[in-house]
């Protein structure tokens, strides 16, 4: 129809083909902070990296600040050990499609 209802989505709010082919990072959130444990040892200090995505790529490509820090099969998951800062964490999949950016901060 020409008009929709205030809440109905309309063809602006449908994903295109291209949004649709990006993965989305579903761990972390955008803003999360983490703080480092003194009394546990770094090596335990690690956070999941999770991801969603449309299709099923052979592998994926974690970054950190712009360094691969994985390069899982699926499910893609992975576990990054915690570095005090600030931090964007993005995904890659095979021909270079990158996920969002999601900023995070270690304190």
């Amino acid at each position: 129809p020409p008009t929709y209802a205030p809440r109905c989505p309309g063809p602006e709010t449908r994903p295109t083909p291209d949004a649709a082919a990006r993965p989305r990072i579903r761990f972390p959130s955008a803003g999360d902070v983490y703080y480092l444990d003194a009394d546990l040892r770094r090596r335990f200090q690690t956070m999941p990296l999770e991801v969603d995505m449309a299709h099923s790529p052979a592998r994926v490509e974690w970054l950190v600040d712009g360094k691969v820090v994985a390069r899982p099969a699926y499910p893609y998951s992975a576990r990054w050990r915690l570095q005090a800062g600030v931090h964007q964490v993005t995904v890659r999949i095979p021909g270079g499609v990158t996920s969002a950016a999601v900023r995070i901060e270690v304190r």
